[in-house]
């Protein structure tokens, strides 16, 4: 393969030439693309490029409960999980919404923070996965697949 210092020349000219770009974009072929020139529609991603996403965006919203939440810390793992998995599929600004949800959380009220859960567009939405998120929060063990 390339030596280090080819490969870094390499690299810094492909940044140069194709630019660097955060969201997806159409190239000039109308292609979808992202990153460095990574036409996504055709090459899609790598099982490990989904991976290493999906950890980044795990430790995002973690962090986000954490921070925001200080109860979230003294929950169990599982419930942790099914918040996780909640606030991933919301996004951060739409969990917050869930106020009276939350509010039974702090309190270990956790057939009311279910009920609370299923009570909403979101449960509408999702369909089973409200459902087992729920069931997840009201008992604290997790779903046999």
């Amino acid at each position: 393969m390339f030596s280090h210092d080819t490969y870094k020349c390499i690299e810094e000219m492909l940044k140069r030439h194709e630019g660097v770009k955060r969201k997806p974009y159409r190239c000039t072929k109308n292609k979808l693309t992202i990153g460095c020139g990574r036409n996504i529609e055709d090459n899609g991603l790598r099982p490990e490029e989904i991976d290493f996403m999906l950890q980044n965006d795990i430790g995002d919203i973690s962090h986000f409960l954490f921070i925001n939440y200080p109860w979230f810390a003294v929950l169990d793992p599982v419930r942790q999980a099914a918040l996780v998995d909640m606030a991933f599929c919301l996004g951060a600004t739409k969990y917050q919404k869930f106020r009276k949800m939350n509010h039974a959380l702090s309190q270990q009220r956790y057939l009311k923070a279910a009920d609370e859960l299923l009570d909403s567009r979101f449960a509408i939405q999702t369909g089973s996965r409200a459902l087992e998120l729920a069931q997840m929060i009201r008992t604290g063990k997790w779903i046999d697949d």
